[in-house]
């Protein structure tokens, strides 16, 4: 009898271990939609870092020391602003204080142009992602947008979206957040600055990719469909 309850017993700290580790530590999240292309595919799994920016505590929803390591370039997993919506993955592009201004598709933080270099989108390296973009391709452009960490690129309308934003002032302890694929994505200019206590952690890693889920068990990879060139890689 003894040993089946050291059995139960050691399972069940395994359990809760596991339990800790996913609440408090990491955990992976599965990327659903288009809006962080060219960076982030639907169906990407990513490595979420729940400690980037250091103890969250589940219960209050807020961290036990206000984040100051946030930083502009970072992609980020937030609570969603929206009711009954899932946990959101963007990037940030604005902190606490900036002032940030959306014009022409091209971005500006403080005045400064952060949209860098411009390419036509069927000159990039991006043109196999012409699939997910909705309307005429020649219309779109790849943007180089300069970051405290590292540049990135982001997709774009030549002309600019028809929604401009700004100028607006990011408020105190908040991050403005957008998605790469700025046409597609519902992001700061549509719900406000995200509040640093909803951050649930930095975006660290791609553990896995697949194009194509099966259809009654939709967080499962159809096995032929990976990407392996996705697996256990850096996100821009």
């Amino acid at each position: 009898m003894r040993k089946y309850f050291k059995y139960l017993l050691g399972i069940s700290l395994l359990l809760l271990f596991g339990l800790f580790i996913r609440a408090q530590v990491f955990e992976i999240f599965l990327v659903k939609s288009e809006g962080m292309l060219p960076s982030l595919l639907k169906n990407d799994y990513v490595l979420v870092n729940k400690m980037a920016y250091g103890f969250r505590s589940g219960l209050i929803g807020a961290y036990l020391k206000m984040p100051d390591n946030i930083k502009v370039g970072e992609v980020i997993l937030f609570e969603s602003p929206l009711e009954d919506a899932k946990p959101f993955i963007k990037r940030v592009v604005a902190l606490g204080g900036d002032e940030i201004l959306y014009r022409g598709g091209k971005l500006y933080v403080n005045t400064e142009l952060r949209s860098l270099e411009t390419i036509k989108f069927w000159d990039s390296e991006f043109t196999h992602l012409g699939q997910y973009l909705a309307g005429e391709k020649d219309f779109y452009v790849i943007h180089k947008e300069q970051s405290m960490e590292s540049p990135y690129k982001v997709i774009a309308y030549e002309f600019g979206e028809k929604k401009s934003f700004g100028p607006f002032k990011v408020p105190e302890h908040s991050v403005f957040v957008m998605g790469d694929n700025r046409p597609a994505s519902r992001d700061s200019r549509f719900f406000g600055a995200v509040d640093v206590n909803n951050i649930i952690g930095k975006a660290s890693a791609l553990v896995f990719s697949c194009e194509n889920m099966f259809e009654r068990y939709p967080i499962f990879c159809v096995p032929s469909s990976i990407r392996f060139e996705r697996v256990f890689t850096k996100i821009p």
